[in-house]
């Protein structure tokens, strides 16, 4: 299930991930280090998901 959440979570935001790396974060947003890849801005209520298979806070 939590697989299944994070891909609902992360695949929307791999086809616009330009666009949201060039938002500026604010305080409905978080940076997270995508699998140690690739910077993601994602909003607080998706960084729990992220955190949970292996991504961390901040820029890679």
């Amino acid at each position: 299930m939590k697989f299944l959440i994070a891909l609902l979570l992360v695949v929307p935001l791999g086809a616009c991930s330009a666009i949201r790396m060039s938002a500026p974060p604010d305080d409905t947003t978080v940076v997270v280090c995508h699998k140690g890849k690739k910077t993601l801005v994602v909003p607080h209520h998706a960084a729990d998901a992220h955190l949970n298979h292996g991504d961390w806070y901040g820029n890679c």
